[in-house]
C-alpha cells in the first residue's frame, strides 16, 4: 500500500498482451500507476479495454524498436 506522499509509477512494455494485461492489473490492485506502452502486434486492446476507465493507468500505442 501506498503511504502519505508515496507516488509508484511503472511501464509496463507488451502490457496489451496476455502476461502484460494480468501484470497492469495486478499492479493497479497494488497501488501502482501504470503506463502501458504496446504497439499491438501481437497484443489486444481487448485484452486492457476494461483497465482504461481507471484513473491510474495510462494506455500508449508505441514500437519500441
Amino acid at each position: 500500500m501506498k503511504k502519505d506522499g508515496e507516488y509508484k509509477v511503472t511501464l509496463v512494455a507488451g502490457g496489451a498482451g496476455f502476461i502484460g494485461s494480468h501484470l497492469c492489473e495486478r499492479l493497479i490492485k497494488e497501488g501502482y500507476n501504470v503506463l502501458c506502452v504496446d504497439n499491438l502486434y501481437t497484443g489486444s486492446m481487448e485484452n486492457i479495454r476494461h483497465l482504461l476507465p481507471h484513473s491510474e493507468f495510462t494506455f500508449k500505442e508505441h514500437d519500441t524498436t
